[in-house]
Order: structure tokens, then C-alpha cells, then sequence
């Protein structure tokens, strides 16, 4: 089982508030949807996806795509049109493949809106580290 040949086709991006306001961003959400899986053969399907980035009221991405999985593509698509489900494995894979391919985009479409990157950011710390007596060492910690 494999993805291959992700594309995307579509990117919405809107922002609500104004530059300079003051707009307080709550929540931070990410989520990928797969929409519709249609079979092209036996070995291959056709996934639709949505990766959503929701700045609680102030903004929100949207990036739709598509992309090619290779397996059992025929009962993939059966147990989509019949349950709206994959098995746990296969959709762990599809997921992942979103995230690997939107999250850069909507980092840079953020970076346009003067918005904060959808991506925890780490924070760096510097912490006395145990060392000759009079001398002090710093090392940054990443948290």
C-alpha cells in the first residue's frame, strides 16, 4: 500500500479581522477529511481530500487535493461508499501523506496573513548546567 501522485487543486484562505487589530486566537485547529474515494482499477484509487486550519474566529485555510493510492483499491472504495470509513492502516498512511503535503502551504499562506504558523513552535530555554565550582555553563534546552 502506497500514496503517490498527491496534488493539490484548490487553496482558500480568509482572514476576518483587520492588520493592527487586536484579535485574541483561542483555538488552533487542524484537520484533514477525506471526501471521496473512487476506484481507477483494481490496484489503484482516486482519494479527494480537505486539510482545514481554523484560527478560531480570526482566520482559516482550506486546501483541497487528491491523490493516488496503490493496494486493494476495489475494497477501499467499497467499505468508503458503504461505511464513510477506511481501516485504521490505510488511513493512518492517507492522513499522514495530508499533513506532509499541506501543513508547509499553510505555514506559508499563515506567514502571507500575518498569522501564526499552524505548527507548534518550540520554546528554547537556557538552564545552569552542573559545572566547575565558580564557572558557569549554559546550554539552550529545546522544549
Amino acid at each position: 500500500m502506497a500514496v503517490k501522485d498527491l496534488e493539490i487543486t484548490s487553496l482558500d484562505a480568509r482572514k476576518f479581522t483587520r492588520r493592527g487589530e487586536r484579535a485574541q486566537i483561542d483555538r488552533l485547529d487542524q484537520n484533514s477529511t477525506v471526501s471521496m474515494i473512487l476506484p481507477i482499477d483494481d490496484s489503484t484509487a482516486d482519494v479527494e481530500f480537505r486539510f482545514t486550519v481554523t484560527y478560531g474566529g480570526v482566520a482559516s485555510i482550506r486546501i483541497e487535493g487528491r491523490l493516488l493510492f496503490t493496494g486493494d483499491a476495489r475494497s477501499l472504495a467499497a467499505t468508503w461508499r458503504e461505511k464513510k470509513s477506511m481501516p485504521n492502516d490505510i488511513a493512518s498512511e492517507i492522513h499522514t501523506a495530508v499533513m506532509t503535503a499541506c501543513l508547509p502551504e499553510a505555514v506559508l499562506v499563515a506567514r502571507d496573513l500575518h498569522l501564526p504558523p499552524p505548527i507548534p513552535i518550540p520554546q528554547v530555554k537556557f538552564e545552569q548546567q552542573p559545572g566547575a565550582p565558580g564557572r558557569s555553563t549554559y546550554s539552550p534546552e529545546v522544549g
